[in-house]
């Protein structure tokens, strides 16, 4: 997968977005009405999470609400936030089922993409990242490894995908 982000700027870990891709589907891309623009993870401590990822991988925090209780990551064309279980409770008057840090995780992650992924790994673990499933090289040559963040959320790191 390539990824369409200007890598001068920090941070060095990028969302996959979308395998490469020609210029006319690109083109087509744009002409899309609705677009993915956030994924929003309701947690119990909105700042500390932040704080973690800051860490733990590089990422600089757009904004936190002055309450305390909303907050995103700059992290390319899709934002990374985290919502209070409070905020959760007020937004969804069904309810739903807040994020366990239990010893599986949920069927979902996030995948960050770095060159460096053994340094990159073991730098989100000194910043208290859990090892879920050590580095990997897949049959088709990427390195993959799985980590969980403070809230128990699977992260995937993973190298580019060489074409």
């Amino acid at each position: 997968m390539n990824i369409i982000l200007n890598k001068k700027q920090p941070p060095t870990f990028y969302v996959c977005l979308y395998p490469t891709l020609d210029n006319q589907t690109h083109q087509k891309i744009n002409e899309i009405k609705m677009k993915y623009r956030y994924t929003i993870f309701y947690v119990e401590q909105v700042d500390k999470t932040l704080s973690f990822y800051e860490k733990a991988f590089g990422f600089n925090r757009k904004f936190i609400t002055t309450e305390g209780d909303y907050g995103e990551l700059l992290s390319g064309e899709t934002t990374i936030a985290f919502a209070s279980q409070q905020l959760g409770n007020s937004n969804f008057t069904k309810g739903y089922k807040p994020i366990a840090n239990s010893p599986k995780p949920i069927g979902m992650e996030m995948a960050f993409v770095t060159e460096n992924i053994e340094e990159d790994f073991q730098k989100a673990i000194e910043a208290g990242a859990k090892e879920y499933e050590s580095i990997k090289q897949k049959p088709w040559g990427q390195k993959v490894g799985y980590l969980r963040d403070n809230n128990g959320i699977l992260i995937e790191l993973c190298t580019p995908v060489n074409e």
